[in-house]
């Protein structure tokens, strides 16, 4: 976990001084200054973007660790700007865990009276399919903050290992995110950005336990603005 917020605190720090290596120039030829609303976000904007990072969880599933030792994330998003200060779009994303160990011992013993010990696997992905939506704060500047949201579906799997065993579970069920977002042109057509995300989704055992999963990630974003 402490990776993560790492790699997104340098993310954070380096967005704006990467931006003054793209300078914006109009169309007689000559520089604008750094904050220029033709880069910034207008009515009728449209970003196509696509994203990459890691995440790592933040809560336990029924008293079991999962995802502690981080994963990947990625995914696409097509939004609109009805408002420059308000976007909606879609979105679809995934996340794959890295195999975690359980801190518990879990023991069982044989019909011979022979005892067996072993900690639990577990990996753990989501694929979410959702509507997305996001506020700005200053969309008029070249230099952009703003909060991300996203309501929708995700199609989730557990696997668990242990004495030799494996075991699978499958659940379909609401997810979500909320986060924040910093983003800069590089020049009229592009975006670069970071994003941090806390998202979380419902997760149905066949037994009929439900738990609710909770996830952080941190995001590298490049964006096409028409």
């Amino acid at each position: 976990m402490k990776k993560l917020v790492y790699v997104l605190v340098f993310l954070l720090a380096s967005v704006p001084s990467f931006a003054q290596y793209f300078p914006t120039t109009s169309n007689n030829n000559y520089y604008e200054p750094r904050f220029q609303n033709t880069v910034g976000i207008e009515n009728g904007s449209l970003l196509l973007s696509g994203f990459i990072g890691g995440g790592a969880s933040v809560n336990k599933v029924d008293g079991v660790e999962w995802g502690q030792d981080g994963g990947l994330s990625a995914g696409a998003q097509l939004m609109g700007f009805p408002s420059k200060y308000l976007g909606v779009g879609v979105e679809i994303s995934g996340s794959s865990f890295f195999e975690t160990t359980d801190d518990s011992l879990y023991y069982y013993t044989n019909g011979y009276g022979y005892t067996y010990y072993d900690n639990m696997k577990v990996t753990a992905s989501v694929l979410n399919i959702m509507f997305a939506s996001r506020i700005n704060f200053n969309p008029q500047h070249r230099v952009r903050a703003y909060l991300p949201m996203g309501l929708g579906v995700g199609l989730a799997r557990f696997e668990t290992k242990m004495f030799n065993h494996s075991y699978t579970e499958d659940s379909t069920g609401f997810a979500y995110y909320v986060g924040m977002g910093l983003e800069v042109s590089l020049n009229s057509r592009f975006v670069l950005g970071v994003e941090t995300r806390y998202n979380g989704f419902n997760f149905k055992f066949e037994d009929g336990e439900k738990v609710y999963p909770q996830y952080l990630t941190a995001l590298l974003k490049v964006s096409a603005k028409f």
